[in-house]
Parts: structure tokens; C-alpha cells; sequence
């Protein structure tokens, strides 16, 4: 197996944000091997990225930009393929806005060896939620041979959660290291359309109808409930099997944790 590390940078029209990413990558304490997907820039993020010394895969301009869409696990899978001679270790996935401290691939590398079954981890991003079983999509770091195992990304709905689900299914780990933490330029927003689109991913994977409307109680969004349940195509009926399952246990240990603290007081 290579020893390489390979990132993934996706970015569109990111002229103002590009450098100090490019600039966090270089400066990591692990030599990357970094491959900027340049997903249709109509600005100068091509002219900067090439100037910092990146190669750069270009690739058309769609008309529009593909963020919450599965559009954008096609981009991130060009740049999975531009590794598919050198065969990398570990490949690091990170948005345009995403600055990353100089010891972030080095200590996420450390977890990972020394867990085999961990096979995507990622650090805490400030001000973001926080879950411990689900990496973030910025950030996150996968074990090469997983992503050849399950073929990349899919273009469907729900391709985010998608590899974290199905590294649980085939008995790997998943990990969000809060300890591990960057920064981004943007927040996650929450807007009508995010909130569909998450709500078109989570039918897609077969959440389990009581997690998605809590899911949709929380956010307080129609929207997210409107795209759950949507018509969308669905992923294999073993991964939708899991998901169900997955949810139904961890809420099940929730209210019995609930009970023994209320029984204790």
C-alpha cells in the first residue's frame, strides 16, 4: 500500500477563500499530495490554485452550484480517480472555505492507526453540530481501500452519509474527533433548500420515520419534511435495512439512559 496522503480540494468560484485553505494544507506537519477539483469557476480560483503550485482538474460549468446536491459526489469522484495510479494511504476531502490547523491530518492519521476498524474520521468544526458517529464532510479523512471497497461515492441523495452508514454496516467506525478543531469561512446554512435536500437524503437512505420527523421537529422545517418525503431514488434495501435498525437502537439506549438517570433522582 502507498504511503501517499491525497486531498481532495472541491471548489467553485472560491477566489477569496482558496489561498488560506491551500496555504493550511501546505503547511500540515504530513506531506499531501493535493488535487483541487475546480467544479466550473467563472472567477480566478483556477489562476490562484495553479500559482500556489496545486494541479488542477477543470471541469465545466454546470450553470449552478451543486453543494447539498448529488452532483457534487461525481465532482469529489474526479478527484478520488486522479489517485487511482499512486493508490494513497488515506485521501482527505475539504471545501474551499475550510482552514485547517498545521497538526489536523497528523493527529486524525494517529486515531486512525491506531484503530484499524476506524475507516473515516474528522475533526469538530467550530460552531458547528456535533455528533461523534458522523464525520464531517469537510475535514473528513477516508482509508483509501474502504473507498475502493464500496466504489466511491454514489450519485444519490444522501451520498454524504452514505460511506459513514455503510462502513457501520460492514462492521468499520466512524469518527467525529471534537478534540481535533478548524475552522470554516461559512456555516452551514439553513436555508428552505438545504432543508429539502437533507430531507430528500434522509428517504433515500430509509431513515426511520420517527428519526426524521424528530429530526424535522428539531429543525423546525416543513421544508425537510416535505423532502422526506419526497420520490427519490433509494439506496440498496441491505443499507436501508441498517439505517433503520441503527436508529431504532441508538433511540431505544437514549430513553432507557433518560429512565435510569429519572430513577435515580
Amino acid at each position: 500500500m502507498s504511503k501517499h496522503i491525497g486531498v481532495v480540494l472541491r471548489a467553485r468560484n472560491e477566489e477569496e477563500n482558496i489561498g488560506e485553505t491551500v496555504f493550511s494544507l501546505k503547511n500540515q506537519t504530513k506531506n499531501l499530495e493535493i488535487i483541487v477539483v475546480n467544479d466550473g469557476s467563472v472567477d480566478k480560483t483556477g489562476e490562484i490554485v495553479r500559482q500556489l503550485g496545486c494541479l488542477v482538474i477543470e471541469l465545466p460549468d454546470r450553470g449552478y452550484n451543486a453543494v447539498g446536491r448529488p452532483e457534487l459526489a461525481n465532482v469529489i469522484n474526479v478527484g478520488f480517480r486522479s489517485f487511482h495510479k499512486i493508490r494513497p494511504e488515506y485521501v482527505l476531502c475539504v471545501d474551499a472555505d475550510h482552514s485547517l490547523p498545521k497538526d489536523y491530518v497528523e493527529l486524525l492519521l494517529k486515531e486512525m492507526k491506531n484503530d484499524e476498524q476506524l475507516v473515516v474520521a474528522s475533526g469538530y468544526i467550530l460552531g458547528e453540530p456535533y455528533n461523534s458517529d458522523m464525520p464531517r464532510d469537510s475535514g473528513r479523512i477516508y482509508l483509501w481501500r474502504f473507498l475502493e471497497e464500496i466504489g466511491f461515492l454514489p450519485n444519490q441523495w444522501g451520498w454524504g452519509a452514505y460511506p459513514l452508514f455503510k462502513a457501520l454496516s460492514m462492521g468499520y467506525r466512524s469518527q467525529c474527533f471534537q478534540h481535533i478543531r478548524s475552522s470554516v469561512k461559512r456555516r452551514t446554512s439553513t436555508s428552505n433548500k438545504k432543508m429539502y435536500f437533507l430531507g430528500k437524503s434522509m428517504m433515500s437512505l430509509g431513515y426511520w420515520w420517527l428519526y426524521a420527523l424528530g429530526r424535522c421537529t428539531i429543525n423546525k422545517s416543513l421544508w425537510m419534511l416535505l423532502g422526506y418525503f419526497s420520490r427519490v431514488e433509494k439506496h440498496e434495501k441491505e443499507l436501508r435495512i441498517f439505517v433503520k435498525k441503527w436508529q431504532k437502537d441508538n433511540f431505544i439506549r437514549k430513553v432507557l439512559r433518560i429512565l435510569k438517570h429519572l430513577g435515580r433522582k
